[in-house]
C-alpha cells in the first residue's frame, strides 16, 4: 500500500463535486477503494480457489481483528472518553454474556434452540453493523459536501440501504445454510418471487438515484460524485457477492470475509483520521490518548497483537480457530452443546460489545466535538490545512 495512502493526507480545500472526507489519497485507497479488498478476497476463492478457510484467517488477522482494537484504542484507552462515557463502557461488558447464558438456558431448557437462536441473531447484527457503517460513511460525504436537501438524503439512503438489504434478502431466500438459521429445510414456495422481487427494488433504487442527479444537474446543482463514487462502492460488493450466478458457486464460509472487509478497512482509515487530528489540536488541552495511537506503525501492531490474543489464543483454547483444537469440541455439556460452543458463545461478546459502542460514539450529527474531530466544518477544514502547511514551510492554499 503507498506510502501517501498510509499518511492520510487531508484534502487541502473543498471543490464541488469533490468533497473528500479525509483526502483523495486516502479516500480513494480506504473509504472507497477498499472495496478492492472484497473483490480481492472473491477473485482469490473463485478464480484461484482459495479456501474459505484461508480467507477467513487472513481476514481476522490483517483487518478484522485490528478493527476491533480501534474500538478499543477510541474508548477504553482514551481518558477523556473512559470519563465521559463510563457508564456506557462498562455497562456494555453485559454483551460478553450473553452468549454463555444462552448455552445455560438451552441446558435448562434441553434442546440448543437458544443458543441457535443467539449465533442467528449475531449474524443478522453482524451484517447490520456493515451496513449502518456504510451509513455513516455517506453521512460524512454529505456533511463534507454541505448537502442539506432532504431529496438528496432520500435518494441516498434508499439506493444505500436497498442496494446492502435487498441482495442478501434474496439470497437468504434461496440458501440452504440461511433456510437452516430459521429451521427450513427447503426454499419457502414464495423464495423465487422474493428474489426476483428484491432484484427489481435494486434496480429501482438504482434509477431513482440517477434520477435525482439529473434533476440537480439541470438546477445547475452540482454533482457529488465522491458521495456517488463511495455508494456505487459499498454497494457493488453485496450486489456481486449475492447475485444468483456468484452465490451459487461461493462457500457459504467465505462470505463474512469478503462482505466485511470492505468495512474493516473504512473503519481503520476513519479511526486513525479522529486520532490523528486529536494529535494535532493543541487548542489548549492536552492528549488524552496513549502516545502509540499517533504511531501507524505501532497502533496496527497493537491491533494484530491483541487480534493474536483473543482470536487466535482464545479461540484455540475454545477450539474455535481453524487448525487449533486442544479438545474442547469433544467437551459434551447438556442439550447436545460443547465446551467450544461455551467459549464460541463468549467469542462473540468481542463482537456485539464492537456493534454496540460503533452505534453510541459516532453520531457526527449529534456530537460536535466529534464533528471537530472529524473536520466536518469548512472552517477547521481549512485550519487544519494551513496549520500542515506552516509546519512545512508551505503557502496555505
Amino acid at each position: 500500500m503507498a506510502a501517501p495512502a498510509l499518511a492520510l493526507p487531508v484534502a487541502p480545500a473543498r471543490r464541488p463535486g469533490a468533497a473528500w472526507v479525509i483526502g483523495p489519497t486516502s479516500d480513494l485507497a480506504f473509504l472507497i477503494g477498499g472495496a478492492l479488498v472484497a473483490y480481492g478476497f472473491l477473485a482469490a476463492h473463485l478464480l484461484f480457489g482459495v479456501a474459505a478457510v484461508t480467507l477467513y484467517m487472513a481476514w481476522v488477522l490483517a483487518i478484522d481483528g485490528p478493527h476491533v482494537f480501534a474500538t478499543l484504542s477510541r474508548t477504553y484507552l482514551d481518558r477523556d472518553e473512559r470519563a465521559a462515557r463510563a457508564s456506557l463502557l462498562w455497562g456494555s461488558l453485559a454483551f460478553y454474556a450473553l452468549g454463555p447464558a444462552t448455552v445455560g438456558l438451552s441446558i435448562l431448557a434441553g434442546h440448543r434452540l437458544p443458543y441457535d437462536v443467539f449465533l442467528t441473531v449475531c449474524t443478522i447484527w453482524a451484517y447490520w453493523h456493515v451496513v449502518r457503517q456504510h451509513y455513516g460513511v455517506m453521512v460524512l460525504y454529505q456533511r463534507k459536501a454541505d448537502e442539506h436537501d432532504p431529496a438528496d438524503d432520500r435518494a441516498d439512503r434508499l439506493f444505500l440501504y436497498v442496494g446492502l438489504l435487498a441482495p442478501i434478502a434474496g439470497f437468504a431466500c434461496n440458501n440452504a445454510r440461511t433456510l437452516a438459521m430459521v429451521g427450513l429445510d427447503a426454499p419457502p414456495p414464495w423464495a423465487s418471487v422474493g428474489s426476483s422481487v428484491a432484484w427489481l427494488m435494486v434496480g429501482g433504487a438504482a434509477l431513482l438515484l440517477v434520477a435525482r442527479q439529473v434533476v440537480r444537474a439541470r438546477a445547475g446543482l452540482p454533482i457529488h460524485w465522491t458521495k456517488l463514487l463511495f455508494l456505487t462502492a459499498a454497494t457493488s460488493v453485496s450486489i456481486v457477492l449475492f447475485a444468483p450466478p456468484v452465490a451459487a458457486r461461493i462457500d457459504y464460509a467465505a462470505i463474512v470475509p469478503i462482505v466485511t472487509s470492505f468495512h474493516d478497512v473504512q473503519y481503520l482509515a476513519i479511526v486513525w483520521f479522529f486520532h490523528r487530528n486529536r494529535r494535532d489540536d493543541r487548542q489548549g488541552r492536552s492528549m488524552t490518548a496513549p502516545a502509540f495511537m499517533h504511531r501507524l506503525p505501532v497502533f496496527l501492531a497493537l491491533g494484530l497483537g491483541f487480534t493474536l490474543v483473543y482470536r487466535v489464543g482464545l479461540g484455540c483454547l475454545f477450539s474455535a480457530w481453524p487448525g487449533c483444537d486442544v479438545g474442547a469440541e469433544e467437551m459434551a455439556l447438556p442439550a447436545g452443546l460443547t465446551v467450544s460452543d461455551l467459549g464460541i458463545g463468549f467469542l462473540w461478546g468481542f463482537a456485539l460489545q464492537h456493534y454496540y459502542l460503533d452505534q453510541r460514539i459516532w453520531h457526527v450529527r449529534r456530537d460536535p466535538a466529534l464533528g471537530r474531530d472529524l473536520r466536518l466544518d469548512a472552517a477547521s477544514y481549512v485550519d487544519n490545512h494551513a496549520k500542515r502547511s506552516r509546519k512545512a514551510g508551505m503557502p496555505a492554499k
